[in-house]
């Protein structure tokens, strides 16, 4: 069953158990990338989703830039920060609490919990994760974590992670303003790591 399929699976309303099957570990080598080189990658997409500076007073994070909110940031002059600002703000607070700790497993998933962080926060992004690889969900990637997902599908792993990412969109009140935004975004990162 794909994304799309899962996906109106559950806007039908279906009932949704993930099916990730603990499978013995086949290896598929992805393209070696160098864990710096998937920061950047992941950057590039989350630049591009993010876009420039913005004050939508629809948005509950306020002044971004960058997609860098007053919100998350309220000591930095939002309008002012610079792009190498921006990257040091996500590779201190989101990459290294995210996607570094899965990054030697697949740099796909990396990327994807990269975008998760800086959309959801990073302990929304590590819970979807141990949501669907059925171990404790505390936000931290420890052993625990790292263990089971060795074990498991990374291909099952990502579309159920990304089903979890569409359900908690749509469990925000502002699902109807942002839905095509989110859904656009979500979409453009399955294509984008899909390319690696």
């Amino acid at each position: 069953m794909g994304f799309l399929d899962k996906l109106a699976k559950y806007l039908n309303k279906e009932p949704i158990t993930p099916e990730v099957k603990v499978e013995p570990k086949v290896t598929i080598v992805e393209k070696p990338i160098q864990k710096n080189e998937i920061f950047e990658k992941g950057l590039d997409f989350v630049l591009s989703a993010e876009g420039g500076y913005v004050n939508d007073h629809y948005d509950p994070g306020g002044e971004t830039k960058y997609g860098i909110s007053h919100k998350a940031y309220p000591h930095v002059d939002i309008a002012n920060l610079t792009l190498d600002e921006a990257k040091t703000i996500y590779y201190r607070d989101y990459w290294l609490g995210s996607g570094a700790k899965v990054a030697d497993i697949s740099p796909k998933l990396a990327m994807i919990l990269f975008d998760t962080a800086v959309n959801m926060g990073t302990g929304t992004a590590v819970k979807f994760l141990q949501r669907v690889l059925r171990v404790t969900e505390d936000g931290v990637v420890g052993e625990q974590t790292r263990a089971a997902l060795e074990k498991t599908n990374i291909d099952e792993v990502i579309h159920w992670y990304m089903v979890n990412r569409v359900i908690r969109y749509s469990d925000l009140d502002t699902w109807s303003r942002y839905r095509r935004g989110w859904l656009k975004r979500v979409m453009g990162l399955l294509t984008y790591v899909g390319k690696l």
